[in-house]
């Protein structure tokens, strides 16, 4: 009977061990965005700042919110150097197109996107800046 409860701890012990280290793992692949970053409001000093550029895809982020999208924090980046804040526009009723952006948390300027889609039955991108 004391060895049945000892092997029950031990059990239990082990399968606390394996759910802390998939936590955090989990915590180290997926960290949250921080919580006093508001995608939206980023978006909107994002249409601001990039009225007159010809690279930013304003009209096409102006339709996407049009359209009930849903600005997305996806966490912090690097682009050219410049620290940026990556922003995807999740469709409400669809899967595909998105567009992804980053933008420079400084300046609130577009530094980079991407517009991903079914090509051939795949996700790939469709278009971007900078292209490659």
């Amino acid at each position: 009977m004391l060895k049945a409860v000892r092997m029950r701890a031990v059990s239990l012990f082990t399968k606390a061990i394996v759910v802390a280290a998939l936590l955090a793992a989990g915590a180290v692949l997926y960290p949250r965005p921080p919580a006093d970053v508001s995608p939206s409001r980023m978006i909107a000093e994002v249409l601001h700042a990039n009225v007159q550029s010809r690279s930013a895809p304003v009209d096409r982020i102006r339709r996407d919110l049009r359209e009930g999208c849903v600005p997305i924090l996806e966490g912090s980046d690097v682009i050219a150097g410049k620290e940026s804040w990556p922003i995807r526009l999740k469709p409400p009723h669809r899967r595909y197109p998105w567009l992804e952006v980053w933008v420079d948390k400084k300046t609130s300027t577009i530094l980079a996107w991407k517009e991903w889609g079914h090509l051939n039955g795949r996700v790939a991108v469709l278009s971007q800046f900078p292209n490659p």
